[in-house]
């Protein structure tokens, strides 16, 4: 079963007063729930209403909730067994490059630009106010081909871990 993980934001965004990408994701959804399974997961309290009445409008999907007890390996498990991750809020794309998924992030304010320019995948960014049908159909489509550069994001992921791991060492030590 293929299997996307969708986590939307309740809020205006940054770059328009509407919610259209909102409604644009969903319609792609439920275009897609004929092969696809979608689960529809808030990443914070305020955004449960909005997972949850997502997922109830789309064919063949679920809504969890991991941010009401917050549960980071449940959520690291259940985005390990999904073949990409369609995000707005960034902790969602941050954890999609953790567990190696590829995602699509939303942005909602240039922080999430920045991380996917850190990792050099910043081809899988749009901001919420350009989000189209066409644009977000060509990139699942791209992913979803195998053309998504998984080994790339592997790589970035390992370096930024030893990255950290060494600032750690050197805190540490200094610390001594």
């Amino acid at each position: 079963t293929h299997r996307v993980m969708v986590t939307l934001r309740q809020g205006g965004p940054k770059w328009s007063d509407d919610n259209e990408y909102i409604k644009t994701v969903i319609k792609f959804c439920q275009n897609h729930s004929d092969e696809y399974e979608f689960v529809f997961v808030p990443f914070q309290p305020t955004d449960i209403e909005l997972n949850m009445n997502a997922a109830a409008r789309v064919p063949n999907s679920q809504f969890k909730d991991y941010c009401t007890q917050v549960d980071v390996i449940s959520i690291l498990d259940e985005i390990a067994k999904c073949d990409l991750v369609i995000a707005d809020r960034l902790h969602a794309n941050i954890l999609s490059a953790c567990a190696h998924t590829p995602f699509i992030s939303l942005e909602y304010k240039p922080k999430n630009r920045d991380f996917s320019e850190s990792i050099g995948l910043e081809k899988y960014n749009i901001r919420v106010d350009r989000v189209s049908s066409k644009w977000l159909m060509n990139t699942f489509e791209h992913i979803v081909n195998g053309e998504y550069e998984i080994q790339k994001l592997r790589n970035e992921v390992v370096d930024k871990r030893k990255s950290i791991q060494v600032f750690s060492d050197k805190i540490k030590n200094e610390m001594i």
